[in-house]
């Protein structure tokens, strides 16, 4: 495609996604997994209370230092611990099963023969095993990547201590180009059906002929979230000028953005997904 058509493209694929607003049940796939979440958050309040006390209080000491088991500092670091577990954790364990669920709804949409969650969770279950792999595959590069880079960062370059914003900042755009290439992993495999291998070149082929348009895709709405990961960065700042309770007030602003945010982003690559090969 020459410029002009990528950016028709572009324009054609937001305007499908902003039309599924609409449909309000597009929106429960990632609202089941905002729940799982909002349960991490008050697991993670009540780390004190036996029997998890038993699980989460190593877990805290060994995700971030004693004096986070302690009142006020416990909320200093309450958003690090959600973002660290939800992201070792709740992502690559359960996450993709949802994205895989929420294709199907979208893809049901767009056909105009829209699917009731359940029968989408089902059908994604099916393909639960290609979906766990693909989405861990993209979890280990990654984490990977991102670890070599955050060593790098502080040991050579000081970015991490000196330049807390700006690490984020860069680690943010890094970070979606090294997720650009599995962007329609999910499509291929509830929609395409293909298995693991085809999945993974049939969405590295269509990223790379596509890279910058699906870059655009993750990048535009996912500011929304670095811009509160960038609030609850000065979570120590907003406890003492707040109070600490502020700051889980702040967690589910999050995880509701999260579900907008992902959202558009799930109905956009659908959209131009179908739009490849079935135009």
């Amino acid at each position: 495609m020459d410029l002009v058509a990528r950016v028709n493209a572009l324009l054609w694929t937001w305007i499908q996604s902003l039309r599924s607003v609409k449909r309000i049940s597009l929106f429960f796939p990632f609202l089941l997994f905002a729940f799982l979440q909002g349960g991490l958050v008050f697991v993670l309040l009540f780390f004190y209370v036996s029997p998890i006390s038993s699980l989460l209080i190593p877990l805290i000491r060994r995700l971030s230092q004693e004096s986070a088991l302690h009142y006020p500092q416990f909320y200093f670091f309450l958003p690090g611990l959600f973002s660290k577990v939800n992201g070792w954790i709740l992502n690559p364990i359960i996450g993709w099963l949802f994205i895989g669920t929420a294709t199907l709804m979208f893809a049901g949409w767009y056909r105009e023969r829209p699917l009731s969650t359940g029968r989408a969770l089902a059908g994604a279950f099916r393909f639960i095993g290609p979906l766990f792999v693909v989405g861990l595959a993209e979890w280990m590069v990654v984490r990977i990547v991102m670890r070599l880079f955050g060593l790098l960062s502080t040991s050579v370059w000081h970015w991490g201590t000196q330049s807390p914003r700006l690490f984020m900042l860069t680690g943010f755009f890094l970070t979606i180009v090294l997720i650009t290439p599995f962007a329609y992993t999910s499509a291929h495999i509830v929609l395409g059906k293909r298995g693991i291998l085809g999945s993974l070149r049939g969405s590295f082929d269509l990223a790379r002929r596509n890279f910058g348009l699906t870059y655009i895709l993750f990048a535009i709405p996912s500011v929304l979230t670095l811009a509160m990961n960038m609030v609850l960065q000065d979570a120590p700042i907003i406890v003492a000028r707040t109070s600490p309770t502020m700051i889980v007030v702040l967690l589910f602003i999050n995880i509701i953005i999260t579900v907008v945010v992902n959202f558009l982003i799930v109905g956009a690559l659908t959209a131009f997904y179908l739009r490849t090969r079935e135009s």
